[in-house]
């Protein structure tokens, strides 16, 4: 009998854990996404703006993990960057050289959101926005969703490099 009520116990256990969500995989979604508008630089008590630029040339934007957190970087064509209350600065011509590589990895051709369901709690969601030659793209995408090309991680492990150490 106690073998029984310990069998019992242990088979709903493993009921109660079991994935409640299917197993099919989703492909991602493509929804269309609306840049953001300009973003300007924080005005000191002044009043005046920080730095030589007023528009941000890469807004890089992550959400999500274990922590839940939302971290944005803001890096401007003057070398200055920005990372919510934390302030750095890169070279003029590293963000050019950012920028260049961006493009170069298709960045403006893509679609604007990879956005599929997945089962991953911790994942970071992560909104990108390039501005180049009067060009603004903005690629929404979340971790383990099927579809989304290499070259969009590509993309974030840049911007991830430019801007170590700031978070």
């Amino acid at each position: 009998m106690k073998k029984l009520a310990v069998m019992l116990l242990f088979s709903i256990l493993l009921v109660a854990c079991a994935r409640t969500t299917s197993t099919v995989e989703t492909p991602a979604t493509l929804v269309p996404t609306k840049p953001p508008e300009n973003t300007p630089l924080p005005t000191g008590e002044s009043g005046e703006s920080q730095g030589g630029s007023t528009d941000a040339v890469i807004v890089y934007e992550r959400t999500g993990g274990i922590a839940g957190r939302t971290v944005t970087w803001s890096i401007f064509a003057d070398g200055q960057v920005l990372a919510n209350d934390k302030e750095a600065e890169i070279s003029a011509d590293q963000v050019d050289k950012l920028i260049q590589e961006i493009d170069d990895l298709g960045f403006f051709e893509m679609p604007g959101s990879f956005l599929g369901l997945n089962n991953c709690n911790d994942c970071y969601t992560h909104v990108i926005t390039v501005r180049k030659d009067g060009t603004t793209h903005t690629v929404t995408a979340t971790d383990m969703t099927e579809g989304v090309p290499q070259e969009l991680w590509e993309v974030v492990n840049k911007i991830n490099t430019a801007v170590a150490g700031l978070e």
